[in-house]
């Protein structure tokens, strides 16, 4: 489904710039993936490859995730967190998903953390923490 989403979908830069800046100005979470456009012709692919109609708009939201994480350049993710250009370090994550034979998706707890290009050889979090560090509360 991947593949698929990697040749139907891209990244908006225009809707990108634009929940940036709503979100700069009104402190609004917007969903990420709503910057990525999917032609018509990939809930179709994804159709007849299995019976998934009554799951197809959550499939669609977590493909157009993983989308917007392989396609948003360093510098976007350093803006969507508020970050200005040239801040001290960089992080990176290094998530790995098992594909499950009902078609379901789960987080496997093997990940990497990259600060500053060097591993954390000594990490303690599980992977679902790391992920909810993403998303800022408020």
């Amino acid at each position: 489904m991947l593949k698929l989403a990697k040749e139907h979908c891209k990244l908006n830069e225009a809707k990108f710039q634009e929940a940036l800046k709503n979100q700069r100005q009104n402190r609004i979470f917007e969903e990420k993936w709503k910057s990525v456009d999917c032609d018509d012709k990939l809930k179709g692919e994804i159709l007849k490859e299995s019976n998934t109609e009554i799951y197809i708009d959550s499939i669609m939201e977590r493909l157009k995730a993983a989308i917007y994480y392989s396609q948003i350049t360093a510098e976007q993710l350093d803006a969507s967190f508020g970050h200005k250009e040239g801040g001290s370090s960089k992080l990176a994550i290094e998530l790995n998903f098992i594909v499950n034979e009902g078609k379901s998706v789960n987080l496997s707890d093997k990940f990497k953390l990259i600060t500053n290009g060097k591993e954390d050889p000594v990490n303690k979090m599980k992977s679902k923490d790391v992920i909810a560090g993403f998303y800022e509360r408020q």
